[in-house]
């Protein structure tokens, strides 16, 4: 197998020039590239130094007095807020005390007229708030003056008012019954005076 002739020592010498110049081109363009690096890196700090300068600079007495001022109306807002939602709530308890009130004063008419008696006074106080087992209860207290012309029609009223509501509870009674009327006598008139208690559970608590 034949040789290759060896390299003279010009061509040795021209290859290493050649590698050199290469090697040296190469490092010259790698050294523009990070020169052109560091220069648009110097840029772009010079630019933001400017611009967390003029920040600094700018004047910003108006936009905390907006803020401060909008923070103020938030909290008049909240505070506003705040009373309406206790009116409402206070408005809310009174309108259904009323409403309460005027059933008990219905439910209670409507039985006397039923067992034949009549109500000469009644009157109704309340609601008074009690706690039971973590529920609030709205009490009422219930006082009533009836008559009737025989005694069983007082003792149908207060049966038909003890059946009117599950939660009631008559307190006490005072009957009075006359003795039985005479031949042409005038008709005697039998009278029962008691108070009873209702209790309501609010909606909130349903």
């Amino acid at each position: 197998m034949a040789r290759l002739p060896a390299p003279g020592v010009k061509a040795k010498w021209v290859l290493t020039i050649i590698v050199v110049a290469a090697l040296l081109g190469i490092g010259f363009i790698y050294n523009n590239r990070l020169q052109t690096e560091q220069d648009d890196l110097l840029a772009s700090i010079a630019h933001s130094e400017l611009t967390i300068e003029r920040l600094r600079a700018t004047d910003l007495s108006d936009l905390e007095a907006e803020i401060a001022e909008l923070e103020s109306r938030a909290r008049s807002a909240e505070g506003r807020a705040r009373s309406a939602a206790s009116r409402e709530a206070s408005i809310t308890q009174r309108y259904r005390g009323y409403t309460h009130s005027i059933e008990i004063h219905e439910t209670l008419y409507r039985a006397a007229t039923e067992a034949n008696c009549t109500i000469t006074s009644l009157t109704c106080s309340g609601p008074t708030a009690e706690e039971s087992g973590g529920i609030t209860f709205h009490r009422y207290t219930v006082s009533v003056n009836a008559e009737a012309a025989v005694p069983p029609s007082l003792l149908s009223f207060l049966l038909k008012v003890s059946d009117a509501y599950e939660s009631g509870v008559i307190d006490y009674v005072d009957m009075s019954v006359p003795r039985p009327p005479e031949e042409d006598a005038v008709d005697t008139i039998s009278t029962v005076s008691f108070q009873f208690r209702v209790v309501y559970i609010p909606q909130e608590a349903d």
